[in-house]
């Protein structure tokens, strides 16, 4: 063991650092003696100097903490690496067993060091939630087995209602082939929207053979299918007639599919030899109405005589405007006076049709001149009328709940 260093301070300020010196050397060799005594513990297990010791090593450490020149951080890594190159004689002690060699394992992560290089910076770990404690709270109710059978796998699925499906059996593919395009999902067809100025008309898979109210002739009905089919089938069409009737005042012709205007063309030349000479007629599809009123229209064409507008005077006006072509009347248009003091008027038009209202669309909220005032097309309500079923050709119903 070193010999032992006496302590000497002078206790005076101006040689302060001679006396910390001095303290640095006392306090190295203590620490040598607890370090080459500590593997004896026998021999200072009796002494009754130990609790004085511990107290007067505790008042040292206390004191030492609060003294202004460790309050410094100056310097303070030198002295540290000057204590890790003191290495202290090993105690004597029986000769320990060579040990097997360790296996090499990886080194601990680095811990983060601060900014000033004094220590790692350990973080705490992050404390466990604590489950709150709910007043009066008591455990599930147990199952009751009386009601709910515990059951297998196996069991379930024997009571199940219905056949079990089979897993499908994995086919391996026998040659590797091209991976298909992105499918585009169905969607679903939009159905066409009907306006409400407008009342749809029968089916367009049907040709009308009409020659006005009340002036169709009377027809061989099998010599009238017989001959329109015959003339389809030398044309080489697409289309033919299924079967033949009287229909709104006319005659129909029910076709599998909608006729083009070539279809029509042929219709039209089979029809013309059965016809009685010098009589009018139109072939042609079936379309829907619209319903259209202009208002504001002058009820009195000579107001001071008490002259009123006429159904002629109105198709003039109508004819003499640039939207004529749209006008394509189904009835004859009706004069009606707003009331019976009012010199204004509507008048109601129903004009022929699509389904989408094409034409009235091209006229609605368009102004009409009526000697010189302007007067705007408007909408009116549709009216259907009474439906006409097409298998009784019975009004009142449809093909839907015909009883025939």
């Amino acid at each position: 063991m070193a010999e032992p260093t006496p302590l000497r301070l002078v206790g005076n300020y101006g040689v302060a650092e001679q006396d910390a010196e001095a303290i640095a050397a006392a306090l190295l060799t203590a620490t040598t003696w607890f370090q080459t005594t500590s593997c004896r513990p026998d021999v200072f297990a009796d002494m009754f100097i130990a609790p004085k010791l511990k107290k007067r090593i505790f008042q040292l450490a206390q004191a030492v903490d609060r003294h202004p020149i460790f309050q410094v951080d100056a310097g303070l890594a030198e002295v540290e690496a000057e204590m890790d190159t003191i290495r202290l004689p090993a105690a004597p002690g029986p000769p320990t067993p060579a040990l097997p060699t360790p296996m090499v394992q990886d080194p601990p992560p680095a811990l983060p060091v601060d900014r000033k290089g004094k220590a790692p910076i350990r973080t705490a770990p992050r404390p466990q939630l604590i489950k709150p404690v709910v007043a009066f709270q008591r455990p599930p109710p147990p199952i009751n087995l009386a009601s709910h059978p515990r059951k297998s796998f196996a069991a379930a699925v024997r009571n199940t209602k219905g056949p079990v499906k089979a897993a499908a059996p994995v086919i391996q593919p026998a040659a590797a082939q091209p991976a298909a395009g992105p499918s585009r999902p169905e969607t679903p067809r939009k159905r066409r929207h009907v306006p409400s100025f407008t009342a749809p008309g029968p089916t367009c898979r049907q040709v009308l053979v009409s020659f006005g109210k009340g002036l169709a002739p009377n027809l061989d009905v099998a010599r009238l299918h017989n001959a329109v089919n015959q003339a389809l089938t030398t044309a080489h069409a697409k289309v033919a007639v299924l079967s033949s009737g009287p229909a709104y005042d006319s005659y129909s012709l029910t076709t599998s599919q909608v006729v083009n205007v070539k279809d029509l063309e042929i219709i039209r030349g089979a029809v013309a030899p059965l016809l009685p000479t010098g009589l009018q007629y139109w072939v042609g599809l079936p379309t829907s109405t619209s319903f259209v009123k202009i208002v504001d229209v002058p009820y009195y064409s000579n107001l001071v005589n008490k002259v009123k507008t006429t159904v002629a005077e109105v198709k003039a006006a109508i004819a003499a405007s640039p939207l004529a072509e749209n006008f394509k009347y189904a009835a004859e248009p009706r004069i009606v006076c707003n009331s019976n003091a009012s010199t204004t008027a509507k008048v109601y038009i129903n004009i022929w049709d699509s389904q989408a209202g094409t034409r009235a669309r091209g006229i609605i909220d368009k102004p009409l001149l009526f000697g010189t005032r302007s007067c705007y097309v408007r909408t009116a309500t549709a009216n259907a009328g009474a439906p006409l079923c097409q298998r009784c050709w019975r009004w009142g119903h449809t093909i839907g709940g015909c009883k025939a």
